[in-house]
């Protein structure tokens, strides 16, 4: 889906902000504008470095726009899945790393955040030996 998060604007005065490149923001405006018949105004898009920083710029711009469920204001359905980032619970299960269903000492790893596309959770990861390993 590419990096970055972006906020589109309608002439209704509702919103929408999402997570993906210019092309998934340009489909996005497209799509909510005939599903709701409200001509878009202004795209705003942020470049991210990586998948977890798209997620927590869209969390944080969700939060810095007053976001909940049910918001009058906003097309958005579900909470980013950038609040567990923000938040900094990330993929963490006590004192293991769940991941693609398994589970792992954290000790085993340092900390990169990642996201599962099979599970649509985010996770912190990155090897420093093999769980495997004796």
């Amino acid at each position: 889906m590419g990096n970055g998060y972006y906020k589109i604007d309608f002439q209704s005065g509702n919103w929408y902000i999402g997570k993906g490149n210019t092309t998934r923001m340009n489909n996005s405006a497209n799509r909510l504008a005939k599903t709701y018949g409200d001509k878009v105004l202004n795209k705003t898009h942020f470049p991210a470095s990586n998948t977890a920083e798209s997620f927590k710029g869209e969390a944080k711009l969700m939060r810095d726009n007053g976001w909940y469920k049910g918001h009058p204001k906003s097309y958005n359905k579900i909470k980013s899945p950038g609040y567990r980032l923000l938040n900094g619970k990330g993929g963490l299960v006590g004192g293991a790393l769940k991941f693609f269903n398994m589970v792992f000492p954290i000790e085993l790893f340092q900390m990169r955040t990642i996201y599962d596309p099979c599970t649509g959770k985010l996770y912190l990861i990155h090897y420093t030996q093999s769980p495997w390993s004796a």
